[in-house]
């Protein structure tokens, strides 16, 4: 059950002029999100800041008659950590069906399977970090059935083996000796590699074997800015491409 504080994931499903109404993806439930709630600053339509199909990040302010939820009250911070979250989750769901299919279980009972550890972690990705760490005792606490244990242990303990984490940079030089200032300047060690796509565009990647996702995630844009203050001296912009879905 939901509760007032809590972060969520929602999908705009509909919106009227002074309110959208969502569905929470990871619980399925109906809420609505308020003018006042969308934005600090003065707004007179919500349709200037949400669209039908955006999946956005959101608080719960109230749960007595119906669910009502806040944007302005999420924080950049809050949103990162909500997402990190998601994707997690979608992990999880992936390594279920996976499973699913290798013991020859149908896609119901695979949903079927996720919506009892919802029930009891309020998570997918709770239930799989905690198979991590505790193994077949997490597994008996949510009462998986003894036939899908084996597998799904071994899956979740493989998923925890590598993290990879991929970024577009735009880098470029308007100097004469552009190309060789770039080479200097692109240079990566270690878990960090960078590839060429086509011009202005580098692919950024960091690959590990188990560790924290988030952990990761900061290290690979201590990279990126290292780059990027390393480019100025060298004449050459760098900068992140934003992420289109």
């Amino acid at each position: 059950m939901l509760r007032v504080g809590n972060l969520v994931v929602c999908r705009i499903d509909k919106i009227l002029p002074h309110s959208a109404f969502v569905t929470i993806l990871d619980t399925h439930e109906k809420g609505f999100i308020h003018i006042s709630q969308v934005s600090n600053k003065w707004i007179s339509r919500i349709d200037d800041f949400l669209r039908v199909g955006d999946e956005k990040v959101c608080k719960v302010i109230n749960t007595r008659d119906k669910l009502e939820l806040s944007l302005k009250a999420v924080n950049e911070k809050d949103t990162a950590k909500k997402l990190t979250e998601l994707r997690n989750n979608k992990k999880a769901s992936l390594v279920i069906d996976a499973t699913a299919k290798k013991i020859k279980k149908t896609q119901e009972e695979a949903d079927g399977l996720k919506q009892n550890i919802i029930k009891t972690y309020h998570s997918l990705n709770i239930f799989m970090e905690l198979v991590r760490v505790e193994g077949e005792k997490a597994l008996k606490e949510c009462n998986v059935p003894e036939e899908w244990r084996p597998d799904l242990l071994k899956s979740f303990e493989k998923e925890k083996k590598k993290i990879k984490i991929k970024k577009t940079l735009i880098a470029y030089s308007l100097q004469d000796d552009g190309v060789e200032r770039l080479k200097k300047t692109l240079k990566a060690e270690g878990k960090i590699i960078i590839r060429y796509i086509s011009a202005p565009e580098y692919e950024i990647v960091l690959t590990q074997q188990g560790g924290n996702y988030a952990t990761a995630e900061k290290e690979l844009g201590n990279k990126i800015q290292e780059l990027t203050e390393d480019g100025k001296k060298q004449g050459v912009i760098i900068t992140v491409k934003e992420q289109t879905k």
